[in-house]
């Protein structure tokens, strides 16, 4: 199961370690957050390092999976203690990198940008 990678991502996306990100990320990544499409380990790059505007942390609360697909639920905690919570469910290519992210927003979602 992937779930390894899949908490090193949020430990860098909490790190801002965003160059890092990619190479968990296959070259045709396509994620899909809450309605916006981004396509590309570029674009992917792009939003995090210049569009993504939040600050704060990650919390795992379940974290399941198999070779193929591994499903998170867990909080976004803004540094203003906010906090918002989510599902991402993550499929991987056959070299085990993360083809595609889906990430469905909960309670508190209209504070992320």
């Amino acid at each position: 199961m992937h779930t390894d990678n899949i908490k090193k991502y949020y430990s860098l996306v909490d790190q801002n370690k965003f160059e890092e990100l990619t190479d968990l990320f296959s070259d045709d990544i396509v994620y899909n957050r809450a309605g916006l499409v981004i396509k590309g380990k570029k674009e992917f790059l792009n939003f995090y390092a210049n569009t993504r505007t939040i600050k704060g942390s990650h919390t795992i609360n379940k974290i399941l999976g198999n070779s193929e697909v591994v499903v998170v639920q867990g909080d976004f905690n803004f540094i203003d203690y906010r906090i918002t919570s989510f599902v991402d469910i993550f499929s991987f290519d056959h070299h085990g990198k993360i083809k595609e992210r889906e990430t469905y927003l909960l309670s508190g979602s209209e504070d992320i940008q």
